[in-house]
């Protein structure tokens, strides 16, 4: 399954290699605040992900919930996410 975008709602320190996996597969993303976890990181994922052509988007977690039902409700797209946990990505 092909995805067309990707909501990332990991922990801060997770969220860059998240990101990253994204933009190497052309995934675009919506991430959960905060975006990155300094100034020098959201400026080189805004890089990278201008560079593989992949949209970047930030949200807090109540439009990102608003998606999930809007996608559970029949979006046109494939809609992906991308959580955590202590154990790890799931």
């Amino acid at each position: 399954m092909a995805l067309d975008f990707v909501i990332v709602a990991v922990p801060h320190h997770a969220g860059r290699a998240a990101i990253e996996e994204c933009a190497v597969r052309g995934v675009h993303v919506l991430k959960e605040k905060p975006f990155a976890t300094s100034l020098p990181e959201a400026r080189e994922l805004a890089s990278i992900c201008q560079q593989a052509q992949v949209e970047l988007m930030v949200t807090s977690a109540g439009e990102s919930t608003r998606l999930r039902i809007l996608s559970a409700s029949g979006f046109r797209g494939t809609c992906g996410g991308l959580g955590a946990s202590s154990g790890g990505l799931s």
